[in-house]
C-alpha cells in the first residue's frame, strides 16, 4: 500500500494489471472488486475494464495515458480474477507494429538514473516542505487525466477499430428515467439486463458502465445522469463501515443539487457469488 504512493509522488508513469481477488477472511481465489478499489486514495489513475479483450486493449492506452507529460501518473488496469484471469474467450491480438506507432517511445525527463544529471528522489523532509504543493500537483495531474483518458481512446478507436467510451460508457440513456450503473465484468449482465426491460417490458432503463474509478468522473456522470428520477448502483465492493464504494463517491457528485435522482446501492457478488 505504501509503495504505490512511492510510484505516483515520484510521478512514475508505470502500468500495473492487477488481477483483483477477494481479499480474506475466509480466503478464496474467487473475487470481486475490493482488491484495487480500496487503494483508491494512492494516486494512481484506476481503469476498470470488462473483458480479456478490453484488458488486453487497455494496457497500451495505459502507458500512453501515464506517459503523457499532463498526467505523469501510474495507471492500473483492473479486472477480476478466475472469470477473466483465468477463463478462455477469444482475444484479438494487437499487431505489434500498430501499436508501436499507436504508443510513442517514452523519453522521461525524471526519475532516471543518469550520472550526468544527478537528481535526489522520495528524499525525507524534516517538515512540511513542499508536501501540501506536490500533493496539489498531483490532484492537478489527475484532473488532466481526464481529458488524456478521453483522447487515447479516441485514438485507440482511430488505430484499431475498438471504441470504449473512455471515463464511462452509456447505452440506452436517451429518455431514460432509471439509469444502472456498474463496472468490471458485472457490465455484462447489467447491458443485458437494461437491454431486455427496454425491449420487453418497455421500462426507460439505462445503462452506464463505469471506467475510470480514478480520476473519478464525478462532473461527467452528473450531466449523464441529471434527468433521471433514479440511479442504482451495482457493486462488487464494499467500505466497511460507510457502504458501497462507488455509491459513496456518486452520491458526492449530487451533494449540491437541489434536485437529485433518487440513489440505490446495491453490493453484490463479494467473494465471486453470482449475480442473476
Amino acid at each position: 500500500h505504501e509503495n504505490l504512493f512511492v510510484a505516483s509522488g515520484i510521478r512514475l508513469p508505470m502500468v500495473m494489471a492487477i488481477v483483483n481477488r477477494c481479499i480474506g477472511p475466509p480466503n478464496t481465489v474467487l473475487s470481486d472488486l475490493s482488491d484495487s478499489l480500496d487503494q483508491r486514495d494512492t494516486s494512481w489513475i484506476q481503469i476498470y475494464v470488462e473483458n480479456a479483450q478490453e484488458v488486453h486493449d487497455m494496457i497500451p492506452q495505459a502507458f500512453r495515458i501515464g506517459e503523457d507529460a499532463r498526467v505523469l501518473l501510474p495507471v492500473a488496469v483492473c479486472f477480476e480474477g478466475i472469470i477473466i484471469s483465468h477463463y478462455m474467450e477469444p482475444v484479438e491480438v494487437l499487431d505489434q507494429e500498430k501499436v508501436d506507432l499507436f504508443l510513442p517511445p517514452y523519453r522521461p525527463n525524471h526519475a532516471i538514473l543518469d550520472p550526468d544529471r544527478p537528481m535526489s528522489l522520495g528524499q525525507i523532509v524534516m517538515d512540511d516542505t513542499y508536501i501540501t504543493e506536490i500533493k496539489y500537483q498531483q490532484q492537478e495531474a489527475m484532473d488532466r487525466s481526464k481529458e488524456v483518458i478521453q483522447e487515447v481512446d479516441e485514438a485507440f478507436a482511430t488505430a484499431f477499430g475498438r471504441r470504449y467510451g473512455g471515463l464511462f460508457s452509456t447505452e440506452g440513456m436517451e429518455g431514460a428515467e432509471v439509469a444502472l450503473v456498474t463496472l468490471g465484468s458485472l457490465a455484462s449482465t447489467v447491458r443485458g439486463v437494461a437491454k431486455h426491460l427496454r425491449e420487453a417490458a418497455g421500462l426507460p432503463i439505462g445503462f452506464v458502465k463505469l471506467r475510470a474509478f480514478r480520476p473519478f468522473p464525478s462532473q461527467e456522470l452528473r450531466d449523464c445522469l441529471s434527468k433521471t428520477k433514479a440511479v442504482a448502483v451495482l457493486e462488487k465492493g464494499v467500505s466497511i463501515g460507510a457502504g458501497g464504494t462507488v455509491f459513496l463517491e456518486l452520491s458526492h457528485c449530487f451533494n449540491r443539487r437541489d434536485h437529485n435522482p433518487l440513489l440505490i446501492d446495491y453490493i453484490v457478488g463479494l467473494g465471486g457469488r453470482e449475480v442473476t
